[in-house]
């Protein structure tokens, strides 16, 4: 029966895996390794966040390749690099989904539900972000023009 294993990384993030428990020819016990569920604490969650994250993969390698052909070489060059780095990440998470979906119980509208909070959650997140670059960047503007007034 497979379970959820938690441990804490060396750097101090959460990783989550799920695994299946067995006993190895000399009778000891042994885990194998499932799939990883990218630092969730549950299957639907980890595969809301599968899907969602191959979806923003698909969406990105689309706008590259849409102005591939329009760019000069140093930049095609670029643009393939990181469709090939989209590729295999979405690669990754699908191989990590396709065995999540044999485990997960959860029906496709609770799936969809915990995709659209995803997708919520990963927006504000990244909205956060934005604005406190923006006021630390005004710390700095501000510091900067206090240090010119001092050092004149």
């Amino acid at each position: 029966m497979p379970f959820v294993r938690t441990r804490t990384t060396k750097a101090g993030t959460l990783s989550t895996a799920l695994v299946e428990a067995y006993r190895d020819e000399q009778g000891r016990p042994r885990q194998r390794l499932l799939a990883n569920l990218h630092g969730e604490t549950d299957t639907l969650r980890a595969l809301a966040k599968i899907w969602v994250r191959c979806e923003g993969l698909d969406e990105h390698s689309k706008e590259l390749m849409a102005e591939y052909d329009q760019a000069d070489e140093k930049t095609k060059g670029w643009r393939a690099k990181l469709i090939l780095g989209n590729e295999r990440e979405r690669d990754r998470f699908l191989k990590d989904g396709l065995v999540l979906e044999q485990h997960c119980t959860a029906t496709p509208e609770q799936l969809q539900a915990a995709m659209t909070a995803y997708s919520q959650a990963l927006r504000e997140a990244a909205l956060r972000g934005l604005g406190m670059h923006f006021e630390f960047a005004q710390r700095i503007r501000k510091a900067d023009a206090a240090l010119r007034r001092l050092a004149h």
